[in-house]
């Protein structure tokens, strides 16, 4: 089983097997009556192997750091994101965020594996297009 995402928009950037370590889907709605539709949080939350990257494919890293660094009011802030969960070379599910953008990055050294770096993305969907997502 692996994991394919597809971030499409000012250029494309794709990550394989190889580059992701896990993906967590995360909904949460407020617990209050006075909770407006527009507090509810879809992210997705993406562990991608930096060290492999760095080594093998460091366009693609420079591309998410491109990406992280654009501003709100940019025309490329927000792009298509899709994950595809594999298994058995037939796709399982699916994510597609159609205005997606980076909340917030967290870089981590893992020392039991050899120093290896982790990049956590944390990616949500901007607010006002939450009818847009879909889910496989």
């Amino acid at each position: 089983m692996g994991i394919i995402a597809s971030i499409s928009g000012a250029g494309n950037i794709t990550l394989d097997f190889y580059q992701i370590l896990s993906v967590n889907f995360r909904h949460s709605t407020p617990l209050t009556s006075y909770a407006k539709s527009n507090d509810a949080v879809f992210e997705i939350i993406m562990e991608i192997n930096a060290s492999h990257m760095f080594e093998n494919n460091a366009g693609t890293l420079a591309s998410l750091r491109e990406w992280e660094g654009e501003t709100h009011s940019s025309d490329t802030y927000y792009r298509n994101l899709e994950i595809q969960e594999i298994y058995a070379d037939e796709v399982v599910r699916k994510f597609i965020f159609t205005q997606a953008y980076i909340e917030r990055t967290h870089t981590k050294t893992l020392t039991d594996i050899g120093q290896s770096q982790v990049i956590e993305l944390v990616i949500r969907q901007k607010r006002d297009k939450y009818k847009e997502i879909v889910i496989v």
